[in-house]
């Protein structure tokens, strides 16, 4: 009787350990493919520019740009 418990036990523990090893790797597998998917950054040459663009306002801090400018990106 106590031999067929601790079998039984002992096969799900192994149970559970294979499944967490199998979540694992795919989790790791989803990992790698969102991370091998992403943009490929370009070389940047030496002596180049960088052009920016100011079209819209940018605060130097949070909450120093008026209410009424918020409210233009909601619609209203």
């Amino acid at each position: 009787m106590m031999g067929q418990f601790f079998k039984m036990f002992f096969a799900s523990c192994l149970g559970v350990l294979v499944a967490l090893g199998v979540l694992i790797l795919v989790g790791i597998g989803i990992i790698t493919a969102i991370a091998s998917s992403a943009e490929k950054t370009e070389p940047v040459g030496p002596n180049s520019v960088l052009r920016l663009t100011f079209d819209q306002v940018m605060p130097e801090q949070t909450n120093n740009v008026e209410a009424s400018s918020i409210s233009d990106f909601k619609g209203e």
